[in-house]
């Protein structure tokens, strides 16, 4: 504890400091150790950013990271979504461990930039937050497509997703599509 926040750290693949301003319900990322955010290459994993979202009032930036490692002859990856408020410091708001479908990009609702869907193109994976990331995270599926091209979100529930022949939409943040 120090004051209000619970403090923490973790070790392993994808670690990092980690702060809780909530009585520990939920922590958020504050310092790398095992994590990087610009690409490395060699015998270090390779990181870059696969897309970014921008609030309309700027306050708000979110990007979203791939650290792959090669193995085995296939190439995983962990996948981070990083928040910065205004002026202050990054905070890792997601991590998912390893991935295998690493096309991913991020969206936010117009009229709320705390709404935040992160999109897998190639699975219709979709988690989606609505409060920038920084408690909750809920998952959900779009099958009705083979392969997501775009996804254009219109309000906090209101989604459309297109492949490379038709388009579907959700009415309650991705939970049914049409």
């Amino acid at each position: 504890w120090s004051g209000s926040k619970v403090l923490a750290g973790t070790n392993g693949d994808e670690s990092a400091f980690a702060v809780s301003s909530d009585e520990g319900y939920a922590f958020n990322d504050k310092a790398f150790i095992d994590s990087l955010i610009v690409g490395t290459g060699g015998s270090l994993p390779t990181s870059y950013t696969t897309d970014m979202a921008v609030s309309a009032d700027g306050q708000k930036l979110y990007i979203v990271v791939n650290e792959s490692f090669a193995g085995a002859g296939d190439t995983v990856a962990d996948v981070s979504v990083w928040l910065r408020k205004g002026t202050l410091s990054w905070s890792r708001v997601l991590s998912l461990k390893n991935q295998t479908n690493l096309n991913m990009i991020l969206r936010l609702a117009p009229e709320d930039p705390s709404v935040v869907y992160l999109i897998c193109k190639n699975d219709g994976n979709i988690w989606v937050s609505t409060d920038s990331g920084e408690t909750r995270w809920k998952e959900a599926d779009c099958y009705k497509l083979s392969t997501i091209q775009d996804v254009a979100v219109e309000s906090a529930d209101v989604v459309y997703a297109i492949d490379t022949a038709s388009c579907t939409k959700t009415e309650n943040s991705g939970a049914s599509w049409s």
